[in-house]
């Protein structure tokens, strides 16, 4: 919990100082946030990176520690995800490096919060289940952190059958919170997604490059003539 608030408490101050005079070329400029369709965006966008991290990171554990996959087979099991979403990823890395900084930092931010939340509710949840597992020493391997780590099919199937299904019930119990709490936030950003307005591009494209040509074209011509 400690992490999360000093989390949130430097996330704030980060935006105190953006604002501030003290910052004279912020990442994230406030005036980008005054416009609604644009505050619902950059929010999805957050949301959206988060999400995908959450997705790339705890599937494989679903794989190894439910399934009993080997890592090689976890991969296999993941390419249809990354299939999907590595492509369209690369895509909008190209589009915002020509519009806007903004776009790319808010959605690395969005999966550094999307490997620490689920990595934090898979934990405490899995310490809370852990009663489930009769063998203490098997308990004291997978508490403070280490289960993520011990997530494999050959680690789970070192143990005795009985062990084994305690093992992967506590496994299948932290993850079904991990995805319930990611459908809660897949949720707010459909929601937030309802505030962007409809924003009409332009058709036409108009610049001062343009106006300096037809300035020169007309200067030829009046001393052609």
């Amino acid at each position: 919990l400690l992490p999360f608030v000093i989390g949130i408490v430097g996330y704030i101050a980060f935006h105190i100082f953006e604002a501030s005079k003290f910052c004279f070329e912020p990442t994230i400029p406030p005036r980008l946030f005054s416009n609604r369709t644009s505050f619902a965006a950059f929010i999805v966008t957050f949301l959206h990176g988060m999400l995908t991290y959450w997705v790339v990171y705890f599937l494989p554990v679903y794989f190894q520690g439910v399934l009993l996959s080997s890592p090689t087979r976890s991969g296999v099991q993941l390419l249809p995800t990354a299939i999907v979403l590595f492509p369209f990823a690369i895509i909008a890395g190209l589009y915002t490096t020509k519009t806007a900084a903004t776009w790319s930092f808010m959605r690395t931010f969005g999966g550094i919060w999307g490997v620490s939340i689920p990595a934090a509710v898979f934990n405490n949840k899995f310490n809370t289940l852990i009663h489930k597992i009769s063998d203490t020493a098997t308990r004291g391997r997978l508490t403070s952190g280490a289960a993520y780590q011990h997530a494999s099919g050959e680690f789970i199937a070192s143990f005795p059958p009985e062990l084994q299904s305690a093992v992967t019930d506590t496994y299948v119990g932290s993850l079904k919170m991990v995805w319930q709490v990611s459908i809660a936030f897949a949720i707010l950003g459909f929601m937030i997604s309802l505030m962007e307005k409809e924003v009409k591009l332009r058709e036409t494209l108009e610049t001062d490059y343009t106006l300096k040509e037809r300035k020169n074209a007309k200067s030829k011509d009046t001393r052609a003539d």
